[in-house]
């Protein structure tokens, strides 16, 4: 199976391959804004990712990526034999999450990876790359920048391989490497403006200044004078990769309701939920009765009362106000909107 040239977009994941899903090709992809939200999700740590590849799957590809701005992993890897080529990875929890056997990663640039903030006020993740414990992970041209815990992580019982990449970090609070499991390096230009207190190189790498054209503005080709441009260090850029899309179209000021019309007179069960132009961007929908919360709904198809509906001989005779909060990907407030109805 080969998907080329595709795009997916605030969904609980944007491509997820479990069972024995094995020999699959994903090229020119765009994914972000996956959030894994359901009755009950767990806030402590919330998932949806660009990719996901549960455990026995296996021989996978993932050339010409771009994945950001998940609420876990960019590519979370739990198959076996996959080959990741040209990949761009930002705004994840996870640049890329690793656990499977035989996982290289060629030509990829992860950075601006973030932490989660939990309800207690604790932090997880937050990782460029995240080895787990039994995986075997081998990486080469790689350029990793300003993930917000640990730009390169190494859990216990993990191996990795590190070669002909670039590993910087000018933001505080996080590490360069977190190295707990199995670790090698070969050609590796390390550096923080921060300092290198108490990090160690291999005899072949090298602490230095990559000299990024504009890191500020997180453009990552080297200068001509880069130390890791005479190394052939890092990730080189090409235009197989699809660019950043434009943003979605804000969700006008009052969306239209389905199964119902302002000033309408209605009686039994009537079906109210979003207009359906508007269910892709839509995360949940509370709704409010007369003043009292009436139900949310985190699921499609968003309907007041469940998918079956709501019986409004639950209410009085006369006019009545819904206002409802309709939440969207990228936005932490609400679309709020009213309608006033008459039951008979």
């Amino acid at each position: 199976v080969t998907i080329k040239n595709s795009r997916a977009t605030n969904s609980r994941n944007s491509f997820r391959a479990e069972g024995t899903t094995h020999d699959v090709v994903f090229d020119g992809i765009v994914t972000y804004g996956s959030k894994d939200i359901y009755k009950g999700y767990d806030k402590n740590y919330t998932n949806g990712d660009g990719f996901i590849f549960e455990n026995e799957t296996y021989n996978i590809q993932l050339l010409n990526i771009l994945t950001y701005n998940h609420w876990d992993a960019g590519i979370d890897i739990k198959a076996d034999n996959v080959l990741v080529r040209n990949l761009v990875s930002y705004g994840n929890k996870n640049g890329v999450k690793a656990w499977g056997k035989n996982i290289r990663l060629e030509n990829v640039l992860i950075y601006d990876n973030l932490k989660q903030r939990k309800p207690d006020g604790t932090y997880v993740d937050g990782m460029g790359i995240n080895a787990r414990p039994g995986t075997s992970v081998t990486i080469t041209r790689a350029t990793f920048v300003d993930n917000q815990a640990e730009d390169v992580k190494v859990a216990g019982g993990a191996t990795l391989k590190l070669s002909d990449s670039i590993v910087a970090r000018k933001i505080s609070g996080g590490i360069l490497l977190g190295k707990y499991g199995s670790f090698t390096q070969s050609n590796v230009v390390w550096y923080s403006p921060l300092g290198a207190s108490g990090f160690s190189l291999s005899t072949n790498s090298l602490w230095s200044n990559p000299l990024f054209a504009n890191w500020n503005a997180n453009d990552f080709h080297l200068n001509t004078a880069s130390p890791a441009r005479a190394r052939h260090a890092g990730y080189t850029y090409t235009t197989a990769v699809p660019t950043t899309p434009p943003a979605p179209t804000p969700a006008p000021t009052h969306p239209h309701l389905s199964g119902i019309a302002n000033n309408a007179t209605v009686s039994g069960i009537i079906k109210v939920g979003p207009n359906t132009s508007w269910i892709e961007r839509a995360r949940s929908v509370h709704y409010y009765l007369d003043g009292a919360k009436a139900g949310k709904y985190y699921e499609k198809p968003f309907r007041l009362g469940g998918s079956g509906g709501f019986n409004t001989v639950t209410l009085s005779k006369g006019k009545h106000t819904l206002v409802v909060s309709m939440y969207i990907h990228g936005s932490m407030l609400p679309v709020k909107f009213s309608v006033t109805f008459t039951v008979k």
